[in-house]
């Protein structure tokens, strides 16, 4: 693929003829050192998240798993870790990026 852009490490494709009130249904939340992620997402399960995105390590997959326990709210992972941890090595998530069809 020539011309791919490789610093866009995720995106979402939203149908804004579907889904109402965008802006009011995206927010970013960046983890701290303080906070890598545990308050974060106990924040958005407060903010009545359905789903939340997870882009990073596995300190940070623990942190926001651990502010998702007992709650009925999904979990998407976006690696972006070095690949060499628990979360990486127990999960079948694949290591490169495929070339999806018609691309």
């Amino acid at each position: 693929m020539t011309g791919v852009n490789r610093q866009l490490r995720s995106a979402v494709v939203v149908d804004p003829v579907r889904v109402e009130d965008l802006p009011k249904r995206r927010r970013i939340i960046e983890a701290t050192p303080e906070d890598t992620g545990t308050g974060q997402a106990c924040g958005a399960v407060v903010e009545g998240a359905a789903v939340v995105f997870l882009c990073g390590g596995d300190g940070t997959v623990r942190s926001v798993i651990a502010g998702l326990v007992e709650t009925d709210v999904a979990l998407a992972v976006l690696p972006a870790g070095t690949r060499d941890g628990p979360a990486a090595q127990n999960t079948d998530l694949p290591d490169g990026a495929a070339r999806p069809a018609g691309c």
